[in-house]
């Protein structure tokens, strides 16, 4: 499986850090190589034979993101840098829905992206920022959001946290939410791995390309038209604009999301991504994953590391841990030194750590670039840290 992503045979390294970015296969540069020199502009711009066969090309690709994440046509499409980005747009686009005194409610381990900007939002409303609750044994308390659910009018979840793999129960939010509040989810850690949860209850979702092998640099909040049609757009200028005079006029739908130029081939490759995942199957995915998962966490186990994991609640593919003795950045340097990448530090997700009392963990993502040979050598040298 190696042999699909040429960065990886360069640099001659052992990758386990798929949680923060992935590598893009052959297939999928190939494909941004083919659109950009048979297309090579975007939509909108004129009515050209290339602008045309761009809004072809955009179409088809809009069609296979609605097949592969089992996403109904009655969501669009705004297209951004990164989820990041995503996020950021559609909180500043529904700001002026949230009234004072309402509930914006982020899940109790998110990532700074889906936590800083929302936090911002409600002090611009005067409206209330809240965690979801954890109980003693760090499991989300549900019931709050039954409790609260005429003022909450805005849940935004990660679906599985990037700080140690927390899976949160989607299902358990649409049945405990009102039907005018807004839900968004973060699937980030997610489409890599598994089918997203869909929902028509969810008014949102929030999908990265670079995390499931397509390229960096696009994005997409997936969002419910009736909620778009009350966004206002955030970035302002070229082809969103239907007039500008006394009264400017935007265009409908997702198209005054459409200022300035994008690239029509990230979209198309990230489409051969989704084509790559398809290929090699969910279920394979997911066996490699409990195949290689079992084998880390029976030597960080055996050697006196401490996994930091909520049983039952956690994916395989995110292992996140500590020595008791041994910083996590020593850990990390030690590690790095022989070639073998993981992710060390606050993972961007303080308000998470500090949960569990921690301000740094290493983390271990897993991805299908990792082989047997790359799994042998991270044991290996986890065992030597600590015979040091």
């Amino acid at each position: 499986m190696k042999l699909e992503f040429p960065t990886l045979i360069k640099n001659n390294i052992h990758y386990f850090d798929y949680g923060a970015t992935s590598f893009m296969p052959q297939s999928v540069m190939d494909k941004w190589c083919e659109i950009n020199s048979d297309i090579g502009v975007f939509v909108g711009r004129g009515s050209s034979v290339l602008t045309k066969k761009a809004e072809k090309e955009l179409k088809d690709d809009e069609r296979y993101f609605n097949k592969f994440f089992k996403i109904n046509e009655e969501y669009q499409n705004i297209y951004t840098k990164n989820v990041t980005e995503a996020i950021n747009i559609v909180a500043l686009a529904i700001e002026e829905l949230i009234d004072v005194m309402d509930m914006i409610v982020v899940g109790p381990f998110e990532h700074h992206s889906n936590y800083l900007i929302w936090r911002e939002i409600a002090k611009k409303r005067k409206a209330l920022f809240c965690e979801m609750p954890i109980n003693e044994q760090g499991d989300i308390d549900y019931d709050f959001l039954d409790r609260y659910k005429e003022r909450i009018k805005v849940v935004s979840v990660s679906a599985v946290s990037n700080s140690f793999g927390y899976k949160v129960d989607i299902e358990k939010i649409v049945n405990k939410i009102n039907e005018k509040t807004i839900l968004l989810v973060d699937e980030s850690q997610v489409v890599a791995h598994m089918p997203i949860e869909t929902e028509q209850k969810i008014s949102g979702y929030f999908i990265p390309s670079h995390k499931m092998y397509g390229p960096k640099n696009i994005a997409m909040a997936c969002v419910k038209k009736n909620l778009i049609n009350k966004m206002k757009p955030v970035i302002l200028g070229g082809g969103m604009v239907e007039s500008v005079g006394f009264k400017t006029e935007w265009l409908e739908d997702n198209k005054k999301f459409y200022a300035g130029t994008m690239d029509i081939a990230l979209i198309s490759a990230w489409v051969e991504a989704c084509k790559f995942i398809e290929k090699v199957k969910y279920e394979e995915i997911e066996k490699r994953n409990d195949k290689y998962s079992r084998i880390i966490k029976k030597t960080l186990m055996e050697n006196g590391y401490k996994i930091i994991e909520i049983k039952g609640n956690c994916v395989n593919y995110i292992i996140s841990f500590v020595h008791p003795n041994i910083h996590a950045h020593d850990i990390n340097e030690y590690l790095s030194s022989k070639n073998i990448i993981i992710r060390s530090g606050n993972l961007c997700s303080q308000n998470a750590l500090r949960k569990i009392e921690s301000n740094a963990l290493n983390r271990i993502t897993l991805g299908l670039g990792v082989s047997d040979d790359d799994v042998k050598c991270l044991c290996n040298e986890l065992r030597r840290i600590v015979q040091c």
